[in-house]
């Protein structure tokens, strides 16, 4: 029965993960992981020329002859991520390339089907970490977490991550239980320093879960007795060994560390980040309509979050003081604990000593979500051993997160950033022909209008137009108007995406080659720093 429920667990996991895994646009994060997964850089883009919307999917077609090599070197200039995820993404996609799927599908069935796995992985931690009926529960909480849900469904490399962190925490709480019994294993530690270097390969921000991991052993060694220095030495070089590997990175690593490409996080503003922080952790557990809602639900909305919340923290911490008060299970309470804790520090002295919010984006929670998980999951469970918690609060607990997971699948929760179909449908309720021009000044905006693009070549029922203006490197604004006015078309619409511009500041007419447009004042929109604005046109005398 048991490894029945274990099978059950992971087949609704599996279908949370996968149902409607297309149905949202590709945003402008997933845009860039689908240049380097498909083997290409941003200098392959047509750039400062018009394209047919139509032509638009083109650019998104599989290179087969890149190489890993390749698609590190694209990242080392054009990113600040390491390159293990896409060049295993970049495999995956030659694998699937002829299936009859759509792209963001096949970009998402790799973090989706590393989600399915993550699952299974929770299940060994926490009944290595505390029974098998805790295992059960870590991932049955895992399969309905609309965080997860929400990783899983994302093109990005989060999921792997949390895979390996979830194998290295396994490592560690093996690690934990045979210095209890003056055990040592070489190939154990071995095993938890290579998951760990694997880890930094993936995300830098693992960077955090190793110090806390190590922090973490320090501890387990501190209230462990008459443990042997020297074999002691030998194991913690073999644990190190494996970073070995990461050197010739290490560099690029310092590069992207100091790269302005990481100056979009804003400074702390002072408690702010704490709510963001706890705004986090609720939607691991619950997620419920707020973006873009009428005002009424946000307010039933946020106001059951809230209730939820204090009732499952003050669940979770009479579950924590039972596992801690169980000689059985304490051990492994103290080690997922410090080890949560100390990430959370991390966090905190990221974002009030070095002024960099990383709480502002909930997925970058994702490097302690398996601790955090294990140890709410361990607090709900229950079995011969020990009873934290009735049934009837599991029921609840669980319920609420499948519905948590069901609006993110629908789109009612995580909705994408910068909202690339609704500016599509606007573009596309513009009279025909329409011409949208993006001004970029780095990749990010390049990537904000393939995601416009590519969203609209999806949608579109009339005849459009695509084009990409530097408006920097040729002589700033005025060579974006002038560029426009070389163009031999003579669209009736004309969107002007220019980040950077006010709405005064774009100009009352636009001459083109074979037509003057006149500004829409009724028309002008913005998301986030991305405004745009509506012309209208008509042909030149």
């Amino acid at each position: 029965m048991h490894y029945l429920l274990l099978t059950a667990i992971l087949c609704l996991g599996t279908i949370l993960r996968f149902w409607q895994l297309d149905r949202k646009p590709l945003w402008i994060d997933e845009i860039i992981t689908a240049l380097f997964g498909l083997g290409k850089g941003f200098e392959n883009l047509p750039l400062e020329q018009v394209l047919a919307v139509d032509r638009i999917p083109d650019i998104f077609i599989l290179n087969p002859q890149t190489q890993c090599s390749e698609i590190a070197s694209y990242l080392t200039t054009q990113s600040t991520h390491p390159p293990f995820f896409f060049c295993a993404l970049h495999q995956w996609l030659l694998g699937i390339d002829s299936w009859d799927v759509s792209l963001a599908w096949k970009l998402r069935s790799l973090p989706a089907i590393l989600g399915v796995f993550a699952i299974a992985a929770i299940y060994l931690l926490n009944r290595l970490a505390f029974s098998p009926q805790a295992g059960l529960m870590a991932a049955a909480m895992m399969t309905v977490s609309p965080f997860a849900v929400y990783l899983s469904q994302e093109a990005r490399h989060y999921t792997l991550p949390i895979l390996l962190l979830i194998f290295a925490l396994c490592c560690l709480i093996l690690i934990q239980k045979q210095l209890q019994k003056k055990k040592y294993s070489p190939l154990l530690w071995l095993l938890w320093g290579s998951m760990n270097c694997l880890g930094i390969y993936v995300h830098y921000f693992y960077i955090f879960a190793i110090i806390a991991q190590f922090i973490t052993l320090f501890l387990v060694l501190y209230r462990t007795p008459k443990v042997g220095i020297i074999r002691l030495f030998w194991l913690f070089i073999l644990a190190i060994a494996p970073f070995l590997f990461y050197l010739p990175w290490l560099p690029i690593l310092l590069e992207h560390f100091n790269s302005p490409k990481t100056s979009w996080l804003p400074a702390p503003n002072f408690l702010l980040p704490i709510l963001q922080t706890l705004g986090g952790w609720s939607s691991m557990f619950i997620a419920l309509p707020v973006e873009k809602q009428p005002l009424w639900l946000q307010i039933v909305s946020i106001t059951f979050t809230v209730i939820f919340m204090v009732w499952a923290i003050a669940s979770s911490l009479r579950g924590l003081r039972k596992l801690y008060a169980s000689p059985n299970t304490r051990e492994s309470t103290i080690t997922l604990s410090c080890f949560t804790l100390c990430v959370l520090l991390e966090f905190a002295a990221i974002i009030y000593i070095l002024g960099k919010d990383i709480s502002i984006a909930p997925r970058y929670h994702f490097i302690y979500y398996p601790g955090f998980c294990a140890l709410i999951a361990a607090s709900f469970s229950r079995d011969r051993q020990f009873s934290l918690s009735s049934p009837r609060s599991t029921i609840i607990f669980l319920l609420v997160g499948a519905i948590g997971s069901l609006c993110v699948i629908f789109n009612f929760a995580f909705q994408k950033p910068y909202y690339p179909l609704k500016v599509a449908q606007q573009f596309n309720q513009s009279s025909d022909p329409v011409m949208v021009m993006m001004a970029y000044e780095n990749t990010l905006e390049i990537a904000t209008g393939l995601s416009y693009a590519l969203t609209f070549a999806d949608i579109h029922d009339r005849p459009a137009y695509f084009t990409f203006l530097n408006k920097t490197d040729f002589g700033g604004f005025e060579y974006v108007w002038r560029s426009l006015s070389q163009f031999p078309l003579s669209p009736a619409s004309l969107w002007a995406i220019v980040p950077g511009y006010v709405e005064a500041s774009y100009p009352r007419e636009i001459a083109l080659k074979n037509s003057k447009c006149t500004i829409d004042p009724k028309e002008h929109y913005r998301i986030g720093g991305f405004p745009y604005q509506l012309y209208h046109c008509d042909r030149a005398g």
